[in-house]
């Protein structure tokens, strides 16, 4: 049988410092709501360059976008992520360990966040964070993390 990456994971973010300096405190974020939490890698988009008749002479794509999206229940009124009605300003980083901490999560050096408030007499209220991979100084957009 095949061991897999599923189940609940712990979610961690850190407001980049100065020069984009890797955090130094890692906050986790919950309650996390059930089955919310997404990663999606989006390809690039294909460039091609034709010759005469339509033939394609070469190609190329743009580089991968990723994204992570999750949601937490507001239990009180302290966001984890500041924000100025919806604007948030600081770039975070953010990583990912799966419920088997053995096996290989994934983390962001840098990304930019969105928020998105709602409210429901279901659920209450929840706060749901887009977190979009930006280029980091080095290395990739998104790489493996695991904790041990």
């Amino acid at each position: 049988m095949a061991t897999l990456s599923w189940g609940k994971p712990k979610v961690e973010i850190g407001v980049l410092g100065a020069l984009r300096v890797a955090p130094i405190v890692w906050t986790v974020l919950t309650p996390l709501v059930e089955d919310s939490s997404q990663f999606t890698g989006t390809p690039g988009t294909p460039l091609t360059a034709k010759g005469e008749g339509g033939a394609l002479v070469a190609q190329k794509a743009t580089a991968s976008e990723y994204k992570f999206v999750c949601e937490i229940y507001a239990s009180d009124n302290s966001k984890p992520i500041v924000d100025v009605n919806g604007v948030i300003i600081d770039n975070y980083a953010i990583r990912l360990g799966p419920e088997n901490v053995l096996l290989p999560g994934f983390i962001f050096d840098e990304s930019s966040v969105l928020i998105e408030e709602t409210w429901s007499a279901k659920t209450g209220k929840k706060w749901k964070y887009t977190f979009t991979a930006v280029e980091p100084l080095l290395g990739e957009l998104s790489k493996p993390y695991t904790k041990v």
